[in-house]
């Protein structure tokens, strides 16, 4: 269809559920993640197994690169590693009954072994999806007008209502502080 003498306003845009980032800064924001959300993002439910994600967006909007790591961030918080051993290890029930009951009827050794492999594969792809989401040991660097996501995994019986990112100057010896504020 055609039409002639018709003007799109780009006036209004649709309003987006972060606030908009401000330019020529380093900026920093955080959201606690829901159940549902933990679901989508990192495709395990973590909040039955004990811990409550953080995603955490900076955005470098400067000429300076920073390095970001674990050690830069105030809150105590678990590796990718423990989280995936904790949630890999509510199989182990499953996998106990299967080997149980083909040690007493022989055809459940098949499902037995298969679930074993499975658990396992499982394990090793959980572990490098959230050692690749996270915040990690080493240095990682934040590069000039950039935007990084990373997620903590944070225990649910810790009551969080702010903490701080540490971020280091590539440059030199100086950090950058960048206080959060989390609205859960």
């Amino acid at each position: 269809m055609f039409f002639l003498g018709t003007q799109y306003q780009v006036d209004q845009l649709p309003v987006k559920r972060e606030e908009a980032f401000t330019q020529n800064v380093v900026s920093v924001k955080a959201k606690v993640l829901s159940q549902k959300e933990t679901q989508f993002y990192l495709k395990k439910d973590l909040h039955s197994h004990g811990y409550q994600p953080i995603w955490i967006t900076i955005q470098n909007d400067t000429e300076k690169s920073y390095l970001l790591s674990e050690d830069g961030v105030d809150l105590p918080n678990s590796s990718s590693s423990q989280v995936a051993m904790r949630v890999s290890a509510s199989s182990i029930p499953r996998s106990i009954a299967l080997k149980v009951a083909g040690f007493f009827f022989w055809p459940f050794m098949i499902p037995s072994a298969i679930d074993g492999i499975l658990t396992f594969h499982s394990h090793l792809n959980m572990r490098s999806s959230f050692y690749a989401k996270s915040i990690k040991e080493i240095d990682e660097e934040v590069l000039p007008h950039s935007i990084v996501h990373r997620v903590l995994f944070v225990g649910h019986d810790q009551k969080i209502d702010s903490f701080t990112v540490y971020l280091k100057e590539s440059s030199g010896k100086k950090y950058l502080p960048l206080p959060i504020t989390l609205n859960s």
